[in-house]
């Protein structure tokens, strides 16, 4: 969690699986989703290494855009 001093809350989370949102459902003070599973499939190795260089080389196109990236978070990708 992150405050922030304007008061907003940022909350880093990480997927565990694909999902499909079947339902969303608002309550007063937050949100509810019913998800189901979706099934994973890998595509061919080649199309996969170019997705991924792809991805890096946008991601550090963006970073020289926007200064205030983690030095962490910068190398993590170059290193995936």
């Amino acid at each position: 969690l992150l405050k922030l001093p304007d008061g907003t809350v940022k909350v880093l989370v990480e997927g565990r699986e694909r999902v499909e949102i079947t339902d969303f459902v608002p309550h007063d003070d937050h949100f509810m989703a019913e998800a189901r599973v979706l099934d994973e499939t890998m595509g061919d190795e080649a199309t996969v290494a170019a997705l991924v260089r792809t991805v890096t080389e946008e991601f550090e196109r963006y970073v020289k855009v926007r200064k205030n990236i983690p030095e962490e978070v910068v190398t993590a990708v170059s290193e995936a």
